[in-house]
């Protein structure tokens, strides 16, 4: 159901301009307030019927609801020109394949040699479970209990990931955003890279897709929270570096975070 555009304009002749309010009776009949109270309340009959209407035909029965754009309302939170919304359920595992291979798809575009694509790695609840296709696949078929708020992480781990995320996907698909100085503080405003890369641009498809069934978020991880053992030697994984060993500063690793919401998936 989309949002509806309604305007009230009242006019009267005379030498003196009238004024209204909301609270304000248009021609004696009804107050605005009132007319608001009315497109509300057939908003959320027309919502109500609707579903139920659907439900009949094979929609979700436990679909989940959305109000103005937010979780977690009833239909009678919607306001007087809002929106209410029923999103089905989704199979998580379902969501979880689209994210990995979203992720593998573009990770072909950015490499040839595969050493890239070897250090995407998932984990879960912070527990490393798969470095490959089939590590992935197993971990499917083999975990059947999730839980609300499980954490299911994507993340590369090769030491020169997080620069390609600045440089995006393609060769000049960087993008650049303008910060300005914070109040109180002097000085122009400067421009900053923003990641453009495999994962934030994986981060958009899952989240245009399932943004209605859990909780998705480009969410880098910084090295010494990564807690990763190293990958054998020969095996073409980059090691996990938490600091840079001239410069110091903390290695950042691109990542996406799926928080499971049982209340949005099924399974």
């Amino acid at each position: 159901m989309s949002n509806v555009p309604i305007s009230i304009e009242v006019y009267e002749s005379g030498r003196k301009k009238p004024q209204y309010s909301l609270e304000s009776d248009i021609r004696g009949e009804v107050t605005a307030q009132e007319l608001l109270n009315i497109v509300k309340n057939t908003l959320i009959k027309v919502a109500k019927n609707a579903r139920s209407e659907e439900v009949a035909r094979g929609f979700d029965p436990k679909a989940v609801l959305k109000v103005d754009n937010k979780f977690g309302l009833v239909e009678e939170d919607v306001k007087p020109i809002g929106q209410i919304e029923y999103i089905a359920r989704q199979d998580l595992k379902e969501i979880l394949n689209f994210a990995y291979n979203k992720i593998l798809n573009l990770t072909r575009i950015i490499t040839r040699t595969g050493n890239y694509a070897k250090n995407n790695v998932v984990l879960y609840n912070n527990v490393e479970v798969a470095r490959s296709p089939d590590e992935f696949k197993k971990f499917l078929e083999i975990k059947t209990d999730f839980k609300n708020n499980d954490r299911i992480e994507f993340v590369n781990i090769a030491p020169y990931a997080n620069k390609l995320e600045l440089e995006g996907l393609v060769k000049g698909g960087g993008r650049k955003a303008q910060i300005k100085p914070k109040k109180g503080q002097e000085g122009p405003a400067r421009l900053v890279r923003k990641p453009n890369g495999v994962y934030y641009l994986a981060h958009r498809s899952i989240k245009e897709k399932y943004k209605g069934n859990s909780f998705i978020k480009y969410q880098p991880i910084l090295g010494q929270e990564i807690g990763l053992t190293n990958p054998p030697r020969g095996s073409g994984v980059g090691r996990i570096r938490q600091t840079g060993k001239s410069t110091g500063r903390t290695y950042i690793y691109p990542a996406i975070l799926i928080l499971v919401k049982l209340d949005g998936v099924t399974q």
